[in-house]
């Protein structure tokens, strides 16, 4: 199959096109990982996918990455501040299995906007992604934007428009019935309870929101923040979680969202996945067939910080019930912040498939 390479929009201005021209970002070389047989080999040493070396360095932070099976590579996204502190892009970059980069390009770039936070969903039957942001506007409020890519970017989509702004979007594409599920902070205060709340928009493979449905997946007592989504791969459910304010102390809570169109909210309520005694942070989800697999549905696996604690907790896909107790991901004496979790399908000759989590820690290794 031939390797599809993602241009540039054409409606980008001459600025934009000019300035992703003289502005490489310094890449690593083909080679730069390894496979093993019957498995893998980190990389090592570690090598940067983008750093900008020009005299108006900048910052890139808040990246995510999705995997094109097809192609055997990723794609990454990520913002940076390339025009000053308050002016952030949005900014993306293929990455090949054999640590091969590509050329860094732009999917929301100019001085008009402030974008920041990216999330990143695969659509493999449409050979595209669609990726999701926070945009600040001259009022000073946010909205969700997000861009189709295939070959080319697409123009920027207003996702969300309503008064108070809406962050820190996360996204999830069901293969089942070809739809995204972005979920979001909603700051309106026209919502119940105590903003922010979590709501979620439906889109159609292609962007557009026509016939589907806004959802308001909980605004209970409290605050709640930081979502995140993942979609079970083989029936048409996503699982939302979010970090909710209204026990006592902060703590882990998700939901069912239905993919069929119109995409709508089962019967089931929220109901509360980490219930600790310390003070919650933000979670991240994932899903995958776990081996040996118990069921074709799969299981989740939802990730979260509590000050010195990483906890885990599976569920399963075919219900949304918890899978015994929460797991003790890592409890070494040292703040934890950010977790991100991943399934890992690997080759029948290797070892067993696996979840593979990651997350900011500040112990001193000396």
């Amino acid at each position: 199959m031939t390797k599809n390479r993602i241009l540039p929009a054409a409606g980008l201005s001459a600025l934009a096109l000019a300035a992703l021209a003289l502005l490489p970002c310094e890449s690593a070389t083909a080679g730069a990982s390894e496979r093993a047989a019957g498995g893998f080999l980190p990389t090592d040493p570690d090598f940067p996918i983008c750093e900008q070396l020009f005299t108006n360095a900048c910052d890139e932070v808040h990246a995510d990455v999705a995997y094109n099976e097809d192609e055997d590579e990723f794609l990454v996204v990520f913002d940076w501040n390339l025009n000053g502190a308050s002016d952030h892009d949005i900014m993306a970059v293929t990455v090949d299995a054999d640590g091969s980069v590509g050329s860094v390009f732009s999917v929301a770039y100019g001085a008009t906007y402030d974008d920041s936070y990216p999330a990143v969903a695969r659509d493999p039957y449409h050979d595209s992604y669609f990726v999701v942001w926070q945009r600040r506007v001259g009022t000073g409020d946010y909205y969700v934007y997000g861009s189709i890519i295939s070959d080319t970017v697409g123009a920027p989509l207003q996702i969300t428009t309503w008064a108070g702004g809406q962050t820190y979007p996360d996204v999830d594409y069901a293969t089942a019935s070809h739809h995204y599920l972005v979920v979001f902070e909603d700051h309106s205060p026209a919502m119940p309870g105590d903003p922010p709340t979590v709501r979620g928009r439906c889109l159609n493979y292609d962007g557009s929101m026509g016939g589907l449905n806004t959802l308001t997946i909980s605004d209970d007592v409290g605050q709640q923040t930081q979502p995140a989504v993942a979609t079970n791969g083989f029936d048409y459910k996503w699982l939302v979680t979010w970090r909710d304010t209204g026990d006592s102390d902060p703590n882990i809570y998700g939901r069912q969202v239905s993919s069929i169109s119109p995409c709508t909210l089962p019967t089931e309520s929220d109901f509360a996945i980490g219930s600790q005694t310390g003070f919650a942070g933000a979670p991240d989800v994932a899903w995958g067939q776990v081996d040996p697999p118990t069921s074709v549905y799969g299981e989740f696996l939802v990730v979260w910080p509590e000050e010195s604690v990483l906890y885990g907790q599976r569920i399963r896909g075919s219900d949304f019930a918890l899978e015994g107790a929460a797991i003790t991901v890592s409890n070494y004496d040292s703040d934890k912040v950010a977790p991100a979790v991943a399934y890992a399908a690997l080759p029948y000759a290797g070892p067993p498939n696996e979840w593979w989590v990651v997350w900011g820690d500040d112990r001193d290794y000396g």
